[in-house]
């Protein structure tokens, strides 16, 4: 099922939000910079949870301060900080959704794909560019608590959240990110080369998230991944975190 929801006007173009719900798992993504907004899982309870970070002013997007959801360059985004937010054009699919934007010298085109238990993202350009997503998560869903108590695994090393971040630190990794919560839900990156982390320590209080908290440190677990063009973020559920990881 595709619902298509007006946002605003932003330099002429509507901005609108596109949901795909296949019964089990909704994604949410913008016009504007192919941008995820929202992943709604099932826990252990079979109670559907938002775990992903986004502004509860949509208006943020428009200049995307903590890169929420965002269109980035894998390779350069630490340099330049710079979001793709162009207006693309999408097209919906049975299962997911397809955004373009193409002009005379530039082509991007990103695709969503909800499979099974598994958000595939895959990525196509002209430009000189490696594209990736940032995406904060916080399995409690909407942030009804902060991530300290979410397991972190990057391949098999625990992620230690009082290590300093100052922005986002580069892991090497040889095979798999795993983000679990006792929830039940359990978030998995499989096949990457590299991750970049952070955990909001450049957040500020003063703009609000999800349904109106506090961006404060420590709200969510940013993951930017490096691999070939194509991303699977596997949702899994259990019954609650396996303290052998």
């Amino acid at each position: 099922m595709l619902e298509v929801r007006f946002i605003y006007e932003y330099c002429g173009r509507a901005v609108n939000e596109y949901t795909i719900d296949t019964g089990k798992y909704k994604l949410s993504a913008l016009n504007l910079g192919a941008t995820l907004t929202k992943i709604i899982v099932p826990n252990k309870n079979d109670k559907l949870e938002s775990i992903l970070l986004r502004y509860h002013d949509y208006k943020l997007y428009k200049e995307n301060p903590y890169f929420l959801g965002a269109l980035v360059d894998v390779n350069n985004f630490r340099k330049n900080k710079k979001v793709y937010n162009y207006h693309f054009d999408c097209t919906p699919l049975e299962n997911g959704l397809i955004f373009t934007y193409q002009t005379d010298a530039k082509y991007i085109q990103v695709v969503y794909l909800l499979i099974d238990d598994k958000l595939v993202i895959s990525y196509e350009t002209n430009l000189n560019l490696h594209l990736g997503h940032i995406l904060f998560f916080n399995l409690s869903g909407n942030v009804k608590e902060d991530i300290l108590n979410h397991t972190c695994l990057l391949d098999h090393n625990k992620l230690d959240y009082a290590q300093r971040f100052k922005f986002f630190k580069h892991y090497p990794i040889n095979n798999k990110i795993e983000l679990t919560y006792e929830n039940g839900i359990n978030l998995a990156v499989n096949n990457i080369t590299d991750a970049y982390v952070n955990t909001g320590t450049y957040f500020r209080k003063k703009h609000l998230i999800n349904l109106g908290k506090k961006a404060i440190k420590n709200i969510g677990l940013g993951i930017l991944v490096k691999g070939n063009k194509t991303i699977e973020y596997t949702f899994s559920i259990r019954g609650g975190i396996d303290e052998s990881l």
